[in-house]
């Protein structure tokens, strides 16, 4: 069954955002995987489906309230991105201090990667910007196992140049391409990425050209559950955050 936030996606693209049936499929997969690695989950999420949430205040790892969340970021964003009428650039940025331990991921300070983003950006030009934090386990030659965190978003009104000099982040043997940033060709799909809830596992390897790369695999159960474990953690829609706009009600608007 197709619900209102599904036809409002399709409408600007996203005919392929998950269905309220494949987050009732996945919140029951994870709260079985919690359970069998002894981790909590709280009897409210339990009591979440995509009618009705059990918590006055929902946590990002409940599959219902993170799909709610950003498909109205992605609704909106896309709204503000259009009348704007801007040049804009998609960005990804990593960082080698945005890093723990497994088993200490929900130690990250999510808060402090965001506000040093804004405050990169409050060095630019840029009219706004949408952004969201995420996680993937890295696994290098050397054997060393991390959550490397990365912040990827869509911002109006700036440079390349402009991003890559306020941002000033050196490239390292373990992060060749700290700053990313590509021309927005498909505004829906490209804030459905940034605001994406997908892990993996990023192993390295050494490819015949001697170059250092990494492919993705699915992580394994207990770092699946250390994941959900982090978002339980988590209000709804923490991860993301916004660069010089607000909601107001369900629109963004630009902050003068």
């Amino acid at each position: 069954m197709i619900d209102k936030l599904q036809r409002k996606l399709a409408r600007i693209g996203l005919d392929r955002f998950e269905t309220a049936a494949y987050c009732a499929d996945e919140q029951e997969k994870m709260i079985a995987r919690q359970e069998r690695h002894g981790l909590h989950v709280s009897r409210a999420v339990k009591r979440c489906t995509s009618r009705e949430c059990g918590r006055e205040v929902c946590v990002d790892g409940c599959w219902f309230a993170s799909r709610t969340h950003r498909g109205e970021t992605i609704l909106a964003g896309h709204d503000l991105f259009n009348d704007l009428d801007l040049p804009l650039l998609a960005v990804s940025i990593v960082r080698e201090t945005w890093v723990a331990k497994p088993g200490e991921l929900a130690l990250f300070d999510h808060q402090g990667a965001q506000v040093w983003v804004k405050r990169r950006f409050a060095e630019t030009n840029a009219t706004c910007g949408i952004f969201s934090i995420e996680a993937s386990l890295n696994a290098d030659l050397d054997g060393r196992r991390y959550w490397l965190f990365g912040v990827h978003g869509i911002v109006a009104g700036v440079t390349k140049a402009d991003i890559h000099e306020s941002l000033r982040i050196p490239s390292t043997e373990h992060s060749r391409t700290p700053v990313r940033v590509d021309p927005v060709n498909n505004l829906a799909r490209q804030l459905g990425y940034a605001q994406k809830r997908f892990v993996q596992e990023r192993r390295q390897y050494r490819a015949e050209n001697g170059q250092l790369r990494r492919k993705n695999f699915p992580l394994r159960s207990s770092d699946q559950a250390e994941h959900d474990a982090w978002l339980l953690g988590l209000e709804a829609g923490a991860r993301a955050f916004l660069f010089r706009c607000r909601r107001d009600g369900s629109k963004l608007t630009v902050i003068k």
